[in-house]
């Protein structure tokens, strides 16, 4: 019988690689560095202009905002300066007032001493007389006075005199003091208070009084002195 033929295909043999060998070579291919994609990239720049987008949007958001804020700051600081400003007007006119205030307080006093001295000083002089000198105590009696009171007093004198000199009568005088009683419009109405030694024949060794005057003051007519009343309290009765 003929020989029969082998009809079976070679067997190749694969090449065998050990465990060890293919660990090594896995990791060798994650040492090597990965090549970044292409589209990722794109990707991220796009998000980078996004943001550079935004920014940009906020900041032309934040200029008005800013410019707004500079004017209400300015603003603020304009009213703070405007009542910085008003609280020195106020007190500069407070002070102006104090010391106007203290100025026609002071006047207001020296014009009512002015006045009492212009009254004491005509009662001392009205209060001391001597009959054997009796043209100068009627000049003391007018002296200061208005014309209308001048001719008064002139009157008042001679009606004195006829007792003044019978009973030889003499006086000295000295002032003790004055008061002012009101004042209205510059007139002056003041009490004047003078204290008298009064000689005659009914009283030799004298006689110890006060005298009191009640004398106006118009300080309109250059102070002058347009009413008197009280010299016959310094007559003995």
């Amino acid at each position: 019988m003929p020989d029969e033929q082998n009809t079976d295909e070679p067997v190749v043999e694969q090449p065998t690689v050990s465990l060890d060998k293919a660990e090594s070579l896995d990791k060798a291919d994650n040492s090597k560095p990965k090549k970044p994609k292409a589209g990722k990239g794109k990707n991220k720049a796009g998000k980078a202009g996004a943001g550079k987008s935004k920014a940009g949007k906020a900041a032309k958001k934040s200029e008005p905002e800013t410019l707004w804020r500079r004017v209400v700051d300015v603003a603020v600081s304009q009213r703070v300066l405007g009542a910085l400003l008003a609280l020195s007007l106020i007190a500069v006119t407070l002070l102006g007032w104090g010391y106007v205030s203290r100025g026609e307080t002071i006047h207001a006093a020296d014009q009512r001493a002015h006045a009492e001295k212009v009254a004491l000083d005509y009662a001392t002089g009205a209060a001391e007389m001597n009959y054997k000198d009796l043209d100068a105590w009627r000049k003391r009696l007018v002296a200061n006075t208005s014309p209308q009171m001048a001719g008064k007093l002139k009157e008042a004198s001679t009606a004195m005199e006829q007792v003044i000199v019978p009973l030889q009568w003499s006086s000295t005088a000295r002032p003790l003091a004055a008061k002012t009683q009101s004042e209205h419009d510059g007139i002056y109405t003041v009490t004047a208070f003078v204290s008298t030694l009064t000689k005659n024949t009914q009283a030799p060794d004298g006689v110890q009084s006060t005298a009191t005057y009640n004398i106006t003051v118009d300080s309109n007519q250059n102070w002058l002195i347009t009413d008197v009343s009280g010299i016959d309290t310094a007559a003995p009765r």
